[in-house]
């Protein structure tokens, strides 16, 4: 009866060994698909960022271009304004130089 007893002890601790052994197999199988899955994941994300970086480059050179055409209209317009008072000027000095000789 004891040895029976012990018997049946051991096989319950075989089936128990075998169902730990089976338990960690199935975790180190998850653990595998867990890492390919996040570096999957990394290398999509890695993407996505890369792509909507570049959408984003390519917006900022373009709203910069646009700035740098609208600043250079502006500082041409200011230049004609300023050649325009610097011309006036320079006339009025000369008729006030002359009627001062005459």
């Amino acid at each position: 009866m004891i040895e029976e007893f012990i018997q049946r002890l051991q096989q319950t601790e075989d089936k128990a060994d075998a169902i730990v052994a089976a338990a960690r197999e199935k975790v180190q199988t998850i653990d595998h698909d867990l890492d390919s899955s996040l570096v999957q994941l990394r290398a999509s994300v890695a993407r996505s960022l890369q792509e909507r970086f570049a959408e984003i480059d390519v917006q900022a050179c373009e709203q910069l271009e646009a700035e740098r055409s609208h600043l250079r209209g502006e500082l041409a317009e200011r230049l004609q304004e300023l050649e325009h008072e610097t011309q006036k000027r320079r006339d009025e000095v000369q008729t006030t130089l002359l009627k001062r000789l005459l």
